[in-house]
């Protein structure tokens, strides 16, 4: 019963952001190879983290529509839903044409088909799960970019995957990181790529 109710709630979610914004970054399908477009420097932007407690889902977002949208409490069948906001480890770089600027490389943003999102920096990653008859993964395009080293004003962002398998979380905040490794969250994944701290 859970189960059913966290897919009907997260696809209401997130195909409301989908019915509600015309053309959100996320949603338009890219190129698999996301070249560099431009070689002009890029200003960093907010990374918007949200929580939604009744699923224990987390989402991140450049896209500050996205966030309002998923925000703002919506009522069905006297159900309160509604993400709140947690406070943002890292800013990142928004793509430029579906790709980034020479020097950052794309962080991708995948959907499954049980309701997930997931941030991959990894090419190889993105193909493999989103291979059609594989693992139920859609590609939503290049969610932002990302330094590809670490530099004076970066912070490492590290990946977790939750014990349970069904989250990949990312921080850039390194004592989150390590107290949700010590409280059995699960293994880490290590540096998923570099990005201005906030």
């Amino acid at each position: 019963m859970l189960r059913t109710r966290r897919l009907l709630v997260v696809g209401l979610c997130c195909a409301g952001v989908t019915v509600a914004l015309a053309a959100p970054p996320t949603a338009t399908a890219q190129p698999v190879s996301a070249q560099p477009v431009s070689a002009q420097p890029v200003s960093a932007q907010p990374v918007y983290r949200l929580y939604y407690p009744f699923t224990d889902q987390h989402l991140q977002t450049v896209d500050p529509r996205e966030a309002s949208v998923l925000t703002t409490l919506v009522v069905l069948d006297g159900v309160r839903f509604v993400w709140q906001v947690e406070r943002p480890t890292f800013d990142a770089y928004p793509s430029v044409g579906g790709g980034c600027a020479t020097g950052l490389e794309p962080v991708y943003r995948l959907y499954s088909s049980d309701g997930d999102h997931l941030l991959t920096a990894d090419p190889n990653e993105r193909a493999t799960l989103t291979r059609p008859g594989q693992s139920g993964w859609t590609a939503e395009g290049v969610a932002f970019c990302a330094d590809r080293v670490e530099g004076g004003s970066t912070v490492p962002v590290y990946r977790i995957l939750r014990a349970d398998g069904r989250e990949h979380f990312l921080t850039g905040d390194r004592q989150e990181w390590s107290r949700l490794v010590n409280v059995g969250w699960g293994g880490s994944e290590g540096v998923a790529f570099y990005a201005p701290a906030p």
